[in-house]
């Protein structure tokens, strides 16, 4: 097959080593000089330091030319760039679409899947691909593994072939909801995670978030129709526990130098890459607001995140609720 990788980051990189291991790969990156860099250098040492680009990787600035006779096209850019991306794609185009990025929009709760159906139109052969995988783990050729949904069983099965190979196993899934909110829902979650860990409130701590924190994310799920089993799954519960518990996640870190005491700014500044969870943060409000859910771990972060509350009145905030009955799948 012919496979077309648009977005040069790390995640992007990534995705274009371990799809050329199988298929003819066309990549590619909005920025003319960076993409002439990758091109001579076979390296993208910004995004993904040591990765060497194979010479059968084609890169390109043209995204017309890098499309045109795909037979999937795999979006691996930020929420924030979805949509002006799509515009130079043809609504009517044959190639499947697949896209692989974890938030929502901050202004209008919007899952990267309903940016994509607002700019294009609703398409049949669309999936999301999520799970817990880092960008640094699938470029060394660890073992990982994602899900691959889509409303269509057949559409899941035959996208999850374009990465279903050598140490990255994929499971095709029927509930991109589900999978969307789960990698959109943990980047917060994360913040959360690293602020305890910035502030070394220790391991239990971590543990009370990460659990809490899956609740949350199945409260969320209920009211917007995901599946629960899910939010359980590898989209959920597994790329929650990778990413509460490593500084190789850049939401993780973020709340670690806040909890640590940079400001917001501070630390975007020093991570130097898309936070996702940053704008999460601000769609969770506006969507629990619109539900009238409670989802007080991920209200606290965004308070923090705003600057109207230090790390440490959000730990207070949080241990003085009124204690109540544990309930999951709520």
């Amino acid at each position: 097959m012919k496979i077309a990788i648009l977005g040069q980051g790390a995640w992007g990189t990534a995705l274009a080593f371990h799809v050329s291991q199988a298929h003819a790969v066309h990549w590619w990156g909005r920025d003319p000089a960076r993409c002439q860099t990758l091109a001579s250098t076979r390296l993208n040492e910004a995004a993904l330091p040591g990765c060497v680009i194979p010479d059968s990787i084609q890169i390109t600035e043209d995204i017309q030319a890098c499309v045109e006779g795909c037979d999937w096209v795999a979006m691996a850019v930020p929420v924030a760039a979805m949509a002006e991306v799509a515009t130079q794609l043809e609504p009517a185009s044959r190639f499947g679409l697949i896209w692989t990025c974890k938030g929502m929009d901050p202004d209008s709760g919007r899952l990267p899947g309903e940016i994509l159906d607002d700019v294009l139109g609703p398409g049949t052969r669309r999936a999301v691909l999520s799970g817990p995988s880092f960008a640094d783990d699938l470029a060394a050729g660890l073992p990982a593994a994602a899900v691959m949904a889509a409303t269509d069983p057949e559409v899941a099965e035959a996208a999850a072939t374009v990465f279903h190979h050598g140490p990255f196993r994929i499971y095709p899934g029927t509930d991109p909801v589900g999978v969307q909110l789960g990698g959109a829902v943990k980047n917060v979650l994360a913040i959360a995670a690293g602020i305890a860990h910035g502030l070394r409130l220790g391991d239990s701590a971590r543990a009370a978030l990460i659990t809490r924190g899956i609740n949350e994310m199945m409260v969320l799920g209920k009211a917007l129709g995901a599946n629960q089993s899910t939010l359980s799954g590898l989209s959920g519960l597994g790329d929650l526990v990778l990413t509460c518990s490593s500084a190789h996640s850049r939401n993780f870190r973020l709340g670690q130098l806040i909890g640590e005491g940079q400001s917001v700014e501070q630390a975007s500044a020093t991570i130097g890459q898309v936070t996702e969870g940053r704008y999460t943060a601000l769609a969770l409000s506006r969507l629990s607001q619109d539900h009238r859910l409670e989802l007080p771990i991920c209200e606290q972060v965004r308070q923090v995140l705003a600057e109207a509350i230090r790390p440490a009145q959000a730990v207070e905030a949080l241990l003085t609720r009124p204690a109540k009955f544990e309930v999951l799948h709520a």
